[in-house]
């Protein structure tokens, strides 16, 4: 993986979470290492056990998101938790999504549509946004909030939850 340490921010882990089964959404720690081309990586590990999840699939051009079971071993934000069973089948959705140069807020509209209706107040945690707007677009949290803020399709109810309008 890479380290860009003025930024926190950390790329290329995707061997690192498929070899211990970690959920997107798992917490990991990051410390220096006194080589400073090297930091350490891990995970608080608990025995694994079955949990509930929303698992993502590419579906045609859309991305859709069902409930099911996953095996975890490892501390997660239940808000950002996803899992994914076709990662070839996103990744070809991704690049469709990129070469159509679709907007953000096209995709979080799609996604908010999808995820709200698991909420019977159809509304859904800006967390859980984030994380899978990152399914499809590597994006920073500011942008996905300057978007809830300023996109008029997108309705404040209240805390860190919206809704479409």
């Amino acid at each position: 993986g890479w380290v860009v340490r003025d930024y926190g921010f950390v790329f290329g882990l995707t061997e690192f979470y498929q070899r211990h089964h970690l959920p997107i959404g798992a917490y990991i720690h990051i410390k220096p290492h006194k080589d400073l081309s090297r930091v350490e990586i891990y995970f608080e590990s608990h025995k694994p056990r079955i949990e509930w999840l929303w698992i993502a699939h590419p579906d045609g051009e859309r991305l859709r998101f069902e409930e099911g079971q996953q095996m975890i071993g490892a501390h997660y934000d239940d808000l950002m938790a996803l899992g994914i069973e076709n990662i070839v089948g996103l990744d070809t959705l991704r690049e469709r999504y990129e070469q159509r140069r679709t907007p953000l807020s096209t995709i979080m509209k799609e996604l908010t549509l999808e995820l709200a209706q698991f909420s019977p107040q159809r509304h859904i945690h800006s967390k859980t946004l984030y994380s899978a707007v990152n399914l499809l677009r590597r994006c920073p949290p500011a942008p996905i909030f300057a978007t809830l803020c300023t996109d008029s399709a997108f309705v404040h109810t209240s805390g860190p939850y919206w809704r479409l309008a």
